[in-house]
This record gives structure tokens, C-alpha cells and sequence, in this order.
């Protein structure tokens, strides 16, 4: 055991050799097992903080359940997956960007339908952003500078807007 040294760890690398052949074989795991390519989609209700302050919480509640009802069906029948819902905002995650694209597309028409029956002061209206990219995953969680330029491309779009 002349090239490593124990430690409370198990064998500690003696050279930088050692180091970059472990750093490689680390990196081809992170790569296959937690990399994947997808879609990321933020969805952002405009106006839900003034109509909460017009209507109050249980108002603003059942608002925001009618968006629900309308969009997360959407996304999954368009091959997405809802990861997280915050407040007004869906994040949801898509094998492509097509299935994103086509889901968000859908979104709007539906939202369009429902708010021409509806009146002015109940209608809903997003925006969103999308992007793709190679993610990093770990169980449910996902992360990478795909999901946060996904978010910073939903808060440039306007009211009715998809930006990708």
C-alpha cells in the first residue's frame, strides 16, 4: 500500500494521476447516471398577487385551482411531467422540446377558450419560457443552469407569451 494511504475514508490518492483517472471515472457516472436531456417549462399566472389582494385567499385559491385544472392535464398528456408547483408558477419537465412546445401552444388555446366564456375580471392569462438542455438529476430533484435559464426566459415573457 505504497502508492495510497489509508485514511478514515479507504485509500487516498498519492498523485494526480490517481486523482484524474478516480475524477474520470466519477465523471462518466455523474454522466450516465444523473444527465439527461429534456425540456424545461415554467408557467407563471399574471396578475394572481393583485387578484389575491382584490379577492382574497379563498378567492384566489379557487382561481388558481381553474389554472390548474386547465394546464396540468395538459403538460402530462403532452408527455411532460409537473416537478413543482410554486405558488402561481408550474415547473415541468419534458422528454423534448417539441412535446414542450406543443404543450405550451395547447395551454394557450385552452386558456384563450376558457376566457372568452368568461368574465373580463376571472379570466387567466400566463406566460412562460422554455429550454433545453442536459439536466442533472438526483431522484426527483432536478437542477442546472437549463432549469434557471428556463426561468430567468419565462420572467421576460409577457401576459399570453411563450418564449423558448
Amino acid at each position: 500500500m505504497d502508492e495510497e494511504k489509508k485514511n478514515e475514508n479507504g485509500p487516498r490518492p498519492e498523485n494526480i494521476e490517481q486523482v484524474l483517472r478516480e475524477r474520470e471515472r466519477l465523471d462518466q457516472i455523474l454522466q450516465t447516471k444523473f444527465r439527461r436531456k429534456m425540456a424545461i417549462l415554467f408557467s407563471d399566472v399574471c396578475g394572481y398577487t393583485e387578484y389575491m389582494d382584490r379577492r382574497g385567499d379563498i378567492s384566489g385559491r379557487a382561481w388558481i385551482q381553474k389554472h390548474h385544472n386547465i394546464v396540468l392535464p395538459l403538460i402530462s398528456q403532452h408527455e411532460g411531467k409537473v416537478l413543482d408547483i410554486m405558488g402561481d408558477g408550474v415547473m415541468a419537465s419534458f422528454v423534448n422540446t417539441l412535446s414542450a412546445v406543443k404543450a405550451s401552444i395547447a395551454i394557450q388555446k385552452r386558456l384563450q377558450e376558457y376566457n372568452a366564456k368568461t368574465d373580463p375580471s376571472e379570466e387567466i392569462h400566463v406566460s412562460m419560457g422554455i429550454n433545453a438542455g442536459e439536466i442533472l438529476i438526483d431522484d426527483e430533484d432536478i437542477a442546472g443552469d437549463v432549469v434557471n435559464v428556463a426561468s430567468r426566459i419565462e420572467s421576460k415573457a409577457d401576459r399570453d407569451q411563450v418564449l423558448i
